[in-house]
């Protein structure tokens, strides 16, 4: 199961990393799954006038065993 996220940043805090950490921690901790592989840093495109800051997405694989 591959969970994405971008664009989380509010003027009372929180931004997409920690997001990321507090998902894998409920899929991993509580639900029982597995972190396959590390996040994965996804630039987007640059070009696009309403870009967030960053301009990027945390994409993360979560499933049972290592994924083979």
């Amino acid at each position: 199961m591959f969970v994405a996220a971008d664009d989380t940043d509010s003027m009372r805090g929180n931004c997409t990393t920690y997001l990321a950490t507090e998902i894998i921690r409920v899929l991993v901790y509580e639900d029982g799954l597995d972190l396959i592989g590390y996040p994965r840093l996804v630039r987007l495109n640059p070009a696009i006038p309403w870009k967030t800051r960053g301009n990027g997405a945390l994409v993360m694989r979560f499933g049972k065993g290592t994924g083979k």
